[in-house]
């Protein structure tokens, strides 16, 4: 968790906090992950974001598995009230080894927006996964991972 204050004319504080968690079975796997943050100047805050994930994995060989993702989001100064997402698919792990590993995955899911005006909005969307990890050293671990939402009308991606 990182909170700062500064002093002087203006006082701003801002918070964060971000955490994961991964246990394993024989064939399974299960995350839980969350994070927190707001902003304030002078006592007035300015965001306030917090989300929460749960994931769950279950091997079929030692390639292929089937998983289900969930995630609530809420962003109120960014228009939302809270945001749900529900996945479910196929992954494959492409490669597997001490130094290098990669995986892919897709799967539908849904989405449902309720946002801070009132209105709402419930949506199908595709979702597609890549992972890749290089383990550099005994301490050094590279792992950019990418994945997008796709619907209809826009794709989200990170």
């Amino acid at each position: 968790m990182y909170k700062r204050q500064q002093s002087g004319n203006t006082k701003s504080s801002s918070m964060t906090a971000d955490s994961t968690l991964t246990w394993y079975g024989n064939t399974t796997a299960w995350s839980l992950w969350g994070n927190a943050s707001n902003t304030s100047s002078n006592d007035q805050r300015s965001s306030e974001k917090y989300a929460l994930g749960g994931r769950s994995r279950y091997n079929l060989t030692d390639q292929n598995y089937i998983f289900g993702q969930a995630s609530w989001l809420t962003d109120r100064y960014n228009g939302y009230q809270q945001r749900d997402v529900f996945t479910a698919g196929y992954g494959r792990q492409i490669m597997n080894g001490p130094v290098h590993s990669l995986r892919f995955e897709f799967g539908p899911g849904v989405r449902y927006d309720e946002y801070t005006d009132g209105d709402n909005d419930t949506q199908p969307l595709g979702y597609a996964s890549g992972t890749y990890a290089w383990q550099m050293t005994d301490n050094a671990r590279f792992t950019p991972v990418s994945y997008t939402h796709l619907r209809a009308h826009e794709t989200l991606a990170n």
